[in-house]
């Protein structure tokens, strides 16, 4: 390993299901997070930093990959882990960087090590107790009977609670903890460390005393606008399963979401400012590059809708925060579109590793000294599976989305309805025809598998033989028949609920 200082410390913080808007540096009035404001203030925060598919696993591994997740057939959580032939802390390990990852990465297997010398694992659902470390970090300090660390899921999904654990056993604090001593003990070589929570990911499950924060607070209001639940499967689906359904979603119930999410997002900014501060006492926090993220967002009751899995800007725009104190100044906002990819090029080049050609992601260091500096002059996503599945192209002016379920089509102004209140796809079907075909080329360029790029499923899918179906009972009590059905053009499997 090379001497401490020829290159900076990378320090990667990542969320799971933080939405940009519920950080105070992005203008959140109600939510307390000092030290991730802090940060913002030490840094460059980016306002319109996109996830290419609101999903968990897609974005990270688009993350680790550099690639946007459509280009690695990643539409959805489900389904065989892709090939990464690049991953970032291989190529930094092999450029003399010490590598760690803490906390929830979501891989498959659990313990793939993508390049990392070092990894302690805590994940939601771990399928091996021996592929867990928080869990055994748990049983040997005496919390081993608890059986749902995370929170209560199931029909408790989506039910605010309070965590059975103390703050210094809570997954939360753990994954601070071990950020801290990794910082600590590799102070004097250049690390890649990536810091990454579970929450504010369902169940929404703060400690007691970071609930009390909010406990006699007013909630900030929702979004309206139009509901995109007749075009968007996904939002229906979430809804159904989650809160037992849209019209369940009163303003009381909302606000009680509200309030446990927000109070999870405290309990991370405490561990944010104990890694802060660690970084500090080290005399290291100058010459680390670190950067807050997340892998997607939260609708929180916008536009009367909970989850992920939407480009509503709530479940697609995520938080990007840029600090390097020692090479440039903060306290600064850029406006540029940026993608999770575009990490993985910042973090390369900033370690002196050369990057891929084959990622379409831009290093970010150009712009957080220089706002004048160019990245991207649109964002393609994608997300879902046979009538759930959709793709998106977000430009500096629009956003646009494609539905599969019946070819339709949604188009919102970012300048005149930054609430996206209107649908006003109909107004300006020019400008329709203009994105889809951006879309349809960049599909085309890149060969991509899996994507009905026009079309109406429901009429696709009346052409292919039924493989077989079930009856499923929704949690609203309704019964829908599910179909798996196979598209022979697209070769894939599609999935309809009836």
């Amino acid at each position: 390993m090379m001497e401490r200082g020829d290159k900076p410390n990378i320090l990667l913080i990542m969320c799971d299901q933080l939405r940009a808007s519920a950080l105070g540096c992005y203008g959140n009035s109600v939510v307390k997070t000092p030290w991730i404001d802090s940060l913002a203030r030490d840094g460059v925060v980016f306002d319109r930093a996109y996830t290419q598919t609101p999903v968990c696993v897609p974005a990270r591994y688009g993350l680790l990959a550099g690639m946007n997740p459509c280009r690695m057939n990643l539409w959805e959580n489900m389904g065989e882990s892709p090939q990464v032939r690049n991953p970032f802390p291989e190529l930094l390990g092999r450029g003399g960087y010490a590598t760690c990852s803490i906390g929830k990465m979501h891989y498959s297997p659990a313990r793939a090590p993508y390049g990392f010398q070092k990894r302690w694992v805590s994940e939601e659902v771990p399928e091996y107790y021996e592929d867990d470390d928080y869990l055994q970090f748990l049983d040997k300090r005496g919390y081993g009977n608890i059986d749902e660390p995370h929170g209560k899921r199931s029909e408790n999904y989506y039910v605010p609670q309070i965590s059975e654990l103390p703050p210094e056993m809570h997954t939360t604090g753990w994954t601070g903890l071990k950020s801290c001593e990794y910082i600590r003990k590799n102070k004097n070589r250049p690390f890649c460390l990536v810091s990454s929570f579970i929450k504010p990911h369902p169940p929404f499950d703060p400690s007691e005393k970071y609930l009390k924060l909010y406990e006699d607070m007013e909630m900030d209001p929702c979004l309206k606008g139009e509901e995109l639940t007749g075009l968007d499967l996904s939002i229906w689906v979430q809804n159904g399963y989650k809160v037992g359904g849209t019209k369940e979603l009163t303003p009381e119930k909302i606000d009680s979401i509200r309030r446990s999410y927000y109070a999870s997002v405290s309990q991370i900014d405490d561990q944010v400012g104990n890694i802060l501060i660690q970084l500090k006492q080290e005399g290291i926090y100058d010459d680390t590059l670190i950067i807050f993220t997340a892998d997607h967002g939260e609708m929180l009751g916008d536009h009367q809708c909970v989850g992920k899995r939407s480009f509503y800007e709530g479940s697609a725009n995520i938080p990007l925060i840029i600090s390097w104190p020692g090479k440039w100044k903060g306290g600064e906002r850029r406006d540029q579109l940026v993608s999770l990819e575009d990490l993985y090029a910042t973090m390369l080049c900033a370690g002196g590793v050369e990057v891929p050609e084959e990622t379409e992601g831009v290093s970010l260091l150009p712009v957080c000294m220089d706002k004048t500096e160019k990245t991207h002059d649109c964002i393609f996503g994608g997300n879902g599976n046979g009538p759930l599945q959709k793709y998106c192209v977000i430009t500096e002016e629009w956003k646009y989305l494609y539905f599969i379920n019946g070819g339709q089509e949604a188009l919102f102004s970012r300048v005149a309805d930054p609430d996206e209140e209107h649908n006003v796809a109909a107004e300006h079907p020019q400008i329709c025809a203009r994105l889809k075909e951006k879309y349809r080329s960049w599909v085309k360029k890149n060969g991509i598998q899996g994507i009905l790029v026009d079309g109406d499923f429901q009429k696709i899918q009346r052409q292919t033989p039924l493989k077989w179906g079930l009856l499923i009972s929704l949690p609203s009590g309704e019964v829908r028949k599910y179909n798996r059905n196979y598209h022979k053009e697209a070769g894939e499997e599609n999935h309809l609920l009836l």
